[in-house]
């Protein structure tokens, strides 16, 4: 009989149970054979196969000695974890690598070379790139290529305060988390207010340091992640975008460069369509602050009624309609910039309140006494004279 040719699902070629079917008798008719009780599906695979001959048509796998882990008792009677007898078993390459195509370094620095050990082969098997440093002086060598270090405090060389003020001073540094056995008030008071992102008292709890490690690895993603977005904002918005050679622009060009060295309160008049709000963000990015938020709003897309809880903010049950507390633009603009366009149209009302904010630096959220500093610039940009509107009354 010919076979068929082998398919991705394998081929099986049985031949029947004796006790399966009837087999013709010499005289030609077949004999009777008992029913076959129903069965479902189910209870199918769970009864015993028929003694039937059925071999699989594709080749079977060898099998393979399973693997046993090269970690022995003596490596792990002296590991500063409390899980350290499940070390071995852990998941490989958890969710702690949090950059698509690419492997967070982590830098372990530990002067015991069993700790050093220990927490290399955790990480490790977190599916992290680990390199490690037995004293302070290797540790600020290779600190600039780590994007989160795990520092103990005694070491030698340099103590781990000093390693600590040293990867903190650079440009860019990476969250350090302080894994030691000093448990007291001044050790940790100190790192913190050092720039330590974490405090961790041996012996170490697995569950807490992995959870640490994947926050300190995503707080450094999110760090590079707005530098880049900051980066490209500040190149579309630099003054050299702003085209121009009269001596109008030139003027402009100065004042840009005056204000952007100080956090003084700009306003500026123009016609619409001028590029009023393009000169506020040339102010914000070419300011020390082009990192922090630049938050705009447009006077004239708000009710007056909205327009107040849209500036300050409210809280809970300040007005019918208020189910939650609500952020207001002054306090999202954090230590950025705040851009009021068509100040012009403010409310008189609201007129008043925006000035004792610029005067006393401090406002108040609707339904709240509570006075909240205002640490934003603010940059206002309308289109009326001003002047004019004065006068008139």
């Amino acid at each position: 009989m010919p076979t068929r040719p082998a398919t991705t699902a394998p081929t099986w070629r049985c031949s029947p149970a004796r006790s399966a079917r009837a087999r013709p008798s010499r005289s030609g008719s077949p004999r009777p054979t008992a029913a076959r009780p129903a069965t479902s599906p189910s209870t199918r695979r769970r009864t015993t196969r028929p003694t039937s001959s059925c071999t699989a048509a594709t080749t079977r796998r060898p099998r393979t000695a399973p693997s046993t882990s090269s970690t022995s008792s003596s490596d792990r009677s002296n590991v500063p974890l409390r899980a350290a007898p499940d070390l071995a078993g852990l998941r490989v390459g958890t969710a702690l690598d949090v950059r698509r195509g690419a492997v967070t370094r982590v830098l372990v620095v530990d002067d015991d070379r069993s700790i050093r050990r220990s927490l290399e082969k955790f990480l490790a098997s977190e599916g992290l790139d680990v390199i490690t440093a037995a004293d302070g002086p290797e540790a600020m060598r290779v600190a600039p290529g780590a994007d989160v270090i795990l520092l103990d405090l005694g070491l030698p060389g340099a103590d781990g305060f000093e390693v600590l003020r040293d990867v903190r001073a650079a440009p860019h540094p990476p969250p350090v988390i302080v894994v030691t056995a000093r448990d007291d008030m001044q050790s940790t008071v100190k790192a913190i207010q050092l720039g330590a992102y974490e405090y961790l008292v041996k012996p170490i709890d697995i569950d807490r340091l992995r959870l640490v490690v994947r926050r300190a690895a995503e707080s450094r993603d999110a760090e590079r992640t707005l530098g880049q977005f900051v980066a490209r904002e500040s190149e579309s918005f630099q003054v050299g975008n702003i085209i121009g050679r009269s001596a109008a622009i030139r003027e402009v060009y100065k004042h840009i460069g005056a204000v952007s060295t100080s956090k003084a309160s700009v306003l500026m008049l123009g016609e619409s369509g001028t590029g009023k709000e393009l000169v506020a963000k040339a102010i914000h990015y070419a300011s020390a602050d082009r990192d922090k938020p630049f938050v705009a709003i447009n006077c004239t897309a708000f009710a007056p009624g909205v327009l107040e809880s849209e500036l300050f903010g409210h809280v809970k049950g300040a007005f019918t309609g208020a189910i939650g507390d609500k952020v207001g633009r002054f306090e999202l603009a954090g230590a950025g910039t705040l851009f009021l366009d068509e100040i012009g149209e403010l409310p008189l009302e609201l007129q008043a309140k925006l000035l004792r904010v610029i005067q006393e630096r401090t406002f108040e959220r609707v339904g709240d006494g509570r006075p909240v500093p205002l640490r934003a610039r603010i940059i206002a940009a309308t289109h009326r004279d001003l002047t004019a509107m004065v006068e008139r009354g």
